[in-house]
């Protein structure tokens, strides 16, 4: 690798891959350190400004931004054609959260990052934000909700929001479920995600009969 756009389409296609193979995330996340480590040692072109973690920090923005946006379904007739791309779109944006995550906790994102997430996910309530809200604490939290961390009453707020989200009457009963699992996560010191690694949130049927049809091949 030769030039920076070598980098950013290394680390673009890092995240184009971690979206869609969720049990390999902590994998991608682990070649994003050794990246990391390799480059700065050999800066690409010998730039001494060269950061492979200004790289990253954009292309997580950038993937953070794309993933957000609703799938184009206009003229798509097809009930089960649109489910499918409905789903594919879920699962990307949950891919790339648990991605950004697993980075949160390895340090090759700032805390700050983690905070403006959650703040942008509060700020907009729906269904979809709290599940990934619910995703990103579940991978993360336990390596920010400590009382010496300088921005730990940020995340207390960040919680209270949460908490009052969840008990609003137009609360969907899934979603509050999702909320309350971190709730009890935290309140259990988060002891949970250190012994299983991660958390499954509940699926719809056709959710789980749309990804055993992908695992089995007989999806794209």
């Amino acid at each position: 690798m030769s030039t920076t756009t070598h980098v950013e389409m290394l680390i673009k296609e890092v995240f184009e891959k971690a979206t869609s193979q969720h049990h390999y995330i902590d994998m991608y996340a682990d070649l994003c350190v050794l990246l990391s480590e390799y480059f700065a040692l050999n800066p690409v072109g010998n730039d001494p400004k060269f950061s492979f973690k200004r790289l990253l920090l954009h292309e997580c923005q950038g993937s953070f931004e794309r993933n957000l946006k609703a799938p184009d379904l206009s003229g798509l007739d097809d009930p089960e054609e649109r489910q499918l791309r409905e789903f594919r779109h879920k699962r990307r944006v949950l891919g790339n959260i648990k991605l950004i995550g697993a980075l949160l906790v390895r340090k090759m994102l700032a805390g700050k990052v983690f905070l403006a997430i959650l703040a942008e996910f509060v700020g907009t309530p729906t269904s979809e934000a709290m599940e990934c809200t619910a995703a990103l604490l579940t991978v993360a939290g336990a390596s920010f909700d400590t009382q010496d961390w300088a921005h730990h009453g940020r995340l207390d707020a960040i919680f209270a929001q949460l908490r009052s989200i969840a008990r609003q009457p137009s609360c969907a009963p899934r979603t509050r479920c999702l909320l309350q699992d971190v709730f009890d996560l935290r309140a259990s010191g988060w002891q949970a995600r250190a012994q299983h690694g991660r958390a499954a949130a509940p699926s719809t049927l056709q959710e789980v009969g749309i990804l055993q049809a992908v695992d089995l091949g007989l999806l794209p």
